[in-house]
């Protein structure tokens, strides 16, 4: 699998970084709660907020997944 280059991924899109210390729990595929404490938020126009959240904590991972709220 090619490594994901954050930077790449997150080009054009005025992604800000999760607030330092803050969380969000969502409800995974198998309605389970999960918690993130790390990514980065993307808005749309329309106000809707994403956060991309990838392997790691540095800018090339092998993997992400975007949660919409």
């Amino acid at each position: 699998m090619e490594d994901i280059d954050l930077e790449v991924l997150l080009a054009d899109l005025n992604a800000v970084e999760l607030p330092e210390g803050e969380e969000r729990t969502f409800r995974n595929e198998n309605n389970e709660d999960q918690t993130i404490y790390y990514g980065f938020d993307i808005q749309m126009e329309n106000g809707t907020l994403a956060t991309i959240v990838h392997e790691g904590g540095d800018f090339v991972s092998k993997w992400f997944f975007m949660v919409v709220w």
